[in-house]
């Protein structure tokens, strides 16, 4: 073959990439675009009571991959042969399962991908001057290697336990000299206290949302499984030989203890103090075997974010967090206020001095948005990590006890008002919450994809996270928030004409709830549980609502797909995502202690209570999505 020919069998190749790339690069584009008039005309078809708006001018279109995204989700997530006015839920989100394999909705998603980003980054062998990061790091290691050491055969653990109980006092199952006139509860509980406990089995130290400390019943009370095969464990590691008659006579006054605990005062006076020190040593135990029983379950990179929550968001948002989202969604809350105080204003039962409070208290809502600006100067939140002293060769154990103390020392200078944020509180969670104080909080991974993203066209960020916002707020006006003024101070403001009024509301929503026919429990659900989170619910979906439809749409961008579909019912079909999800296969029994509703529920009967819903989508008068009978609240 000669030179010439191969050049020109080249040439020929090349001149046919140039002609390919383009139309490798348009086809996709025009087969979106083509999509759009199908998605529309299959949108439509949802329902036989939809209608559509022709735009009267070519609007913008988004583009981006997270409006891509959103178009697979609302396309494919749908099942169009159920009708929205018969259940709207299953209509909206009925093949969800077919498109995802992490149980829980997309916030629950969203959790999972807060965690692997948590997690590549601390893999990387990256030096760091920053004690937040490093302390992340190196509970991180540790963490790991616990998962591969047997608890009850690792004889370094076995004698660090024993040292620590050394440290609680002394122990009269190995003191023969025991004597229980120089027993001192006070010093025995700050010893534990330097252990890092909090949950003494008698009772537990809590910090209120309103920066107040409480000492409360202790919860979860630990059972007596396993615990003197530990006990004997930690004797036989040390070089003792456990008396099992002994250790099984005070395992018995622990279990005849535990069922007393009601009435605190009377018992610790009237009880042995050989049985008060050895419920407080078998609890610190059982606390330790707690600690190290969730290590299979629990990856390690979900165990540096709850130990070190507020470390671990500082490294979300400087690293996988566009900070001018925060910005965005306080216009966004702005806006949200707005609709809350349109909705109090037209209330027609609620009296004009009640309705002043009310309007006043959503004004002067405070609120943290991704994080607080405390984490934003350099070198702050290291600066608290002053007195957290972990060390290479500390074991995993030591470790977790030492960010234990370090976080109840903490949380005394949260009530102090020496730092802004209690070093409990979750903060890296796919989540967002109100607290009574009238203070609302944002948490970073809500301001992200898929539940907020700014390239979104107005109207779906306010069917999304506008709801999550609205929701919260709402919880200002629930059962609970309502014996709240706008200053955080409890106090009855409601006339009491207004209060039974209210009641007689929330009522209605109860019964509501409690007949509903859930697809995965029936008629088993109870409404005393959740009726703080349906009340809000209800209230947020009317304020969000109300905001939508004071936007304007005229210069608002498209999404592929639903370019003619009504925007009304586009609304309600992306806020509905949020709660799309797999069969619920959660045990009865457990279902009836949650304080949120189905997430069934929460689109099918919170929307059957709008008179807009049934309109948008045309719903006849009597159908499951427009009962006669509906709930309203303001």
């Amino acid at each position: 073959m000669s030179k010439i020919e191969i050049i020109s069998k080249n040439s020929f190749v090349t001149v046919i990439i140039i002609l390919a790339v383009p139309i490798i690069v348009i086809l996709p584009l025009v087969l979106l675009l083509e999509a759009g008039k199908i998605g529309g005309e299959v949108s439509e078809n949802c329902s036989n009571h939809s209608t559509s708006s022709a735009s009267p001018k070519p609007k913008p279109m988004c583009l981006t991959p997270e409006c891509i995204t959103l178009v697979h989700q609302l396309l494919n997530f749908q099942d169009p042969s159920v009708d929205p006015c018969e259940n709207f839920y299953q209509a909206a989100c009925g093949k969800y399962n077919e498109h995802n394999v992490i149980d829980g909705s997309r916030t629950a998603q969203k959790q999972q991908i807060v965690k692997r980003l948590i997690r590549d980054f601390l893999h990387k062998n990256q030096s760091s001057t920053s004690k937040s990061e490093n302390s992340m790091k190196l509970l991180y290691e540790k963490c790991k290697e616990a998962k591969t050491i047997k608890v009850l055969g690792n004889q370094n653990l076995l004698q660090e336990i024993f040292m620590n109980i050394q440290k609680i006092g002394s122990w009269p199952v190995l003191d023969e000299n025991w004597d229980g006139k120089k027993f001192n509860l006070n010093e025995m509980l700050l010893s534990l206290i330097r252990l890092g406990v909090s949950n003494f089995g008698f009772f537990e130290i809590i910090i209120s949302s309103d920066a107040f400390v409480e000492i409360k019943p202790a919860r979860n009370f630990p059972t007596r499984e396993n615990l003197s095969d530990i006990i004997s464990k930690v004797f036989l590691g040390n070089g003792f030989q456990p008396n099992i008659t002994a250790i099984e006579n005070d395992l018995r006054e622990y279990e005849n203890l535990q069922r007393e605990l009601k009435s605190l005062e009377r018992l610790i006076q009237t009880t042995p103090n050989r049985s008060l020190v050895n419920y407080l040593i078998f609890n610190y135990l059982k606390s330790v075997m707690l600690e190290y029983k969730r290590l299979p379950e629990e990856q390690c990179e979900g165990v540096v974010i709850d130990f070190l929550p507020r470390a671990s968001t500082r490294v979300f948002v400087q690293n996988f967090l566009d900070k001018e989202n925060r910005k965005y969604v306080a216009g966004m809350i702005e806006d949200v206020k707005m609709g809350f105080i349109d909705m109090i204003q037209e209330s027609t039962w609620l009296n004009e001095e009640s309705k002043k409070v009310a309007v006043q208290k959503v004004k002067n809502i405070k609120s943290m948005i991704g994080y607080p600006d405390f984490f934003e100067p350099p070198g702050t939140l290291d600066r608290s990590f002053k007195d957290l002293n972990i060390e290479q060769t500390d074991s995993y154990h030591t470790i977790v006890r030492k960010i234990q103390k370090f976080t109840n020392e903490q949380c005394m200078e949260f009530v102090a008002s020496e730092i802004p944020l209690d070093p409990r509180q979750p903060i890296l969670h796919a989540n967002a919450f109100y607290q009574n104080t009238n203070f609302l909080a944002i948490l970073a991974p809500v301001l992200d994809d898929p539940i907020f993203d700014t390239t979104f066209p107005r109207y779906v960020n306010l069917a999304v996270i506008g709801n999550v916002l609205a929701h919260e707020i709402g919880h200002a006006f629930d059962h609970t928030g309502i014996n709240y003024d706008d200053a955080g101070q409890q106090r009855i403001w409601l006339t009491p004409e207004d209060s039974e009024e209210y009641g007689k509301r929330l009522r209605c929503l109860l019964r509501q709830h409690d007949e509903y026919d859930d697809p995965d429990f029936g008629r088993n659900l109870n409404g005393s549980k959740t009726l703080h989170e349906i009340s809000a619910d209800r209230f947020g979906v009317e304020a969000a609502w109300r905001t939508f439809k004071k936007l304007d749409l005229s210069n608002e961008s498209e999404i592929v797909g639903f370019q003619n579909f009504n925007i009304d019912q586009l609304y309600f079909r992306t806020a509905a995502l949020i709660w799309c999800r797999q069969r619920d296969t959660t045990d009865l029994q457990y279902a009836l202690q949650r304080e949120h509703p189905t997430n069934n529920f929460r689109v099918n009967g919170i929307y059957a209570n709008m008179p807009q819903f049934a309109e948008t989508f045309n719903c006849p008068l009597g159908s499951p999505m427009n009962p006669k009978k509906k709930c309203d609240l303001f």
